[in-house]
């Protein structure tokens, strides 16, 4: 299933790029402050850059297919900044009353805690699969599969791939102040969604 999921993403690559579903979860990745090309790169591998929007059989929903039990994680996250626990608090109690957006924001706070977990940049999507402690632990990919069958180790370098695709499209977030469209992007039809 892993070798189906990537070339799936690959060959959708330059037809969603840009797609409605990816401007709007810029502003929102710039917002929680998330390197915006991870969280694309995420996307494309869950949900085909937000255009496959169903629930998979293990329960994951939204755009960034985030599961149940994980959307509830951010909310007690005593790390986080005022600003990123008052969005975490603002989500619904009940993932199933959650908007695409509130989705969209969970899946980012996911991402946040990666990173304040301490999980290394390379090893984001093994982490945004698995339990990010026990590939902090592990320090590598783990030797398991996800819900879809597919291997850590192969969501893991398909998320290295789309993670340098999207940065070679958009660029280096790291050294633009704005988000790609606004002002700083190469490509002048990117704009924020509203």
């Amino acid at each position: 299933k892993g070798l189906a999921l990537a070339e799936k993403t690959i060959n959708n690559f330059d037809a969603n790029i840009n797609n409605q579903h990816v401007r709007q979860l810029l502003p929102l990745a710039n917002e929680i402050g998330v390197n915006w090309n991870a969280a694309i790169a995420l996307m494309a591998i869950e949900s085909n850059y937000g255009t496959d929007n169903r629930v998979s059989e293990s329960g994951a929903m939204g755009k960034l297919q985030i599961m149940p039990a994980t959307y509830h994680n951010p909310k007690d996250n005593k790390k986080f900044p005022d600003k990123l626990k008052k969005i975490a608090q603002s989500l619904p109690k009940d993932i199933n009353k959650a908007t695409d957006k509130q989705l969209m924001q969970a899946g980012l706070l996911r991402i946040k805690y990666m990173e304040l977990k301490k999980v290394k940049p390379e090893l984001w999507g093994a982490a945004y699969n698995q339990k990010a402690e026990d590939v902090v632990r592990n320090d590598a990919p783990l030797d398991k599969t996800d819900g879809a069958g597919t291997h850590n180790a192969d969501f893991s370098n398909l998320y290295l791939d789309m993670y340098q695709r999207v940065n070679d499209y958009y660029g280096d977030p790291t050294a633009q102040e704005e988000l790609p469209g606004v002002n700083v992007s190469k490509h002048s039809g990117l704009t924020a969604a509203e």
